[in-house]
């Protein structure tokens, strides 16, 4: 009898290993086995998430049967980025994210600066928008810094070489800070920047970027 015992305790999977399985299978994963209560939470966030592109009605269900307040909180913080949420949908995914509500909605916040920043044209409206979305979670000056800062980032993917139509009717400022982010991002050096652009405008990203004088 003794020997089984030790047979079948030495056969038993861990929790790492049952771990591992869960997460290879995803939607179909297997976690009340796991007695390990993180590594257990980890599992029952991670089966909600692999759910939430197929059915998400039953991957919040799993969400809130997910005893661990920490794991229930990243678990809906998973759902928003599963299902790429913005507006309204991120709002209620991420209202429930507890401690990661925040960070949460910061993702939300950027798949919509990818989504109006995408082509010229809209870059004002696009920052009013963005600002107002960081107003609910930072004070007004902060919101204001975060919205500059994201449509400073998507107008750095645009195609170069910049020329003023890169930047649709974004003010002044967002071009300059615009240019300065690439000249630092290229030592200084002004490739990618089309001579149609103001020369006064480049020579203020250059000493934004605190690049040295031109000769």
């Amino acid at each position: 009898m003794i020997l089984w015992l030790s047979l079948a305790c030495a056969s038993a999977p861990s929790d790492q290993a049952l771990h591992a399985e869960a997460l290879q299978a995803g939607a179909q994963a297997e976690c009340a086995p796991i007695s390990d209560p993180q590594l257990r939470g980890d599992c029952e966030a991670w089966r909600a998430h692999s759910l939430a592109k197929e059915d998400l009605k039953a991957a919040e269900a799993a969400c809130k049967q997910i005893s661990d307040p920490r794991w229930r909180g990243e678990c809906w913080f998973l759902l928003s980025d599963a299902v790429r949420a913005v507006g309204t949908d991120a709002q209620r995914l991420c209202g429930q994210a507890a401690q990661y509500e925040r960070e949460c909605r910061g993702h939300a916040i950027s798949r919509e600066a990818r989504r109006w920043l995408e082509t010229p044209g809209n870059e004002t409206q696009a920052q009013a928008d963005l600002e107002q979305r960081w107003s609910a979670l930072y004070k007004p000056e902060k919101a204001r810094s975060e919205a500059q800062r994201m449509v400073v980032a998507q107008l750095l993917n645009r195609e170069k070489p910049f020329t003023p139509q890169s930047f649709g009717d974004a003010s002044e400022d967002i071009v300059r800070l615009t240019l300065a982010a690439h000249l630092r991002q290229h030592g200084c050096a002004e490739h990618g920047l089309s001579p149609s652009l103001d020369p006064a405008l480049v020579v203020a990203a250059r000493h934004e970027a605190a690049c040295p004088a031109r000769d």
